[in-house]
């Protein structure tokens, strides 16, 4: 005997409710190395810092000319908020940089996923299991 209710409609008449209103669309780019910072010496040494983090970071591989120039245009924020933390400052950053997966939940929201590198010289199965050391079986 069946469940209960009408039975379900035919796979080929079903209309997903939230079709993308637009057809997703890719384009062919080559990835761009992270250019030089411009004028470098006038900016604070913790904006080199978080500009040199992004432009090693693993996400950065898959960087465009445009990302690197929307980057070179927050660079004066960044400076800005260094110089002088206000949270509207922050805001404004948080805001801007979450388009470049600055943080796990931004990768998160961008089903973007960064892999750890396997450990060179040993393969996955032969590392031990930092766990054990609570159970006192050290393997």
């Amino acid at each position: 005997m069946g469940g209960h209710g009408p039975p379900p409609k035919d796979p080929t008449k079903r209309e997903r409710r939230n079709a993308e209103p637009v057809a997703p669309q890719t384009f062919e780019a080559e990835p761009v190395p992270a250019p030089k910072l411009p004028r470098r010496r006038d900016l604070r040494r913790e904006t080199c810092r978080w500009w040199d983090t992004f432009a090693n970071s693993p996400q950065a591989v898959s960087f465009t000319a445009t990302d690197w120039e929307v980057l070179l245009m927050i660079v004066p924020v960044v400076d800005e908020y260094w110089r002088n933390p206000e949270p509207k400052t922050l805001g404004e950053l948080r805001l801007q940089l979450a388009k470049f997966g600055a943080t796990p939940e931004d990768r998160l929201r961008l089903r973007w996923t960064i892999k750890p590198p396997e450990p060179k010289g040993e393969a996955p199965s032969a590392r031990k299991d930092p766990r054990l050391r609570i159970v006192g079986d050290e393997g």
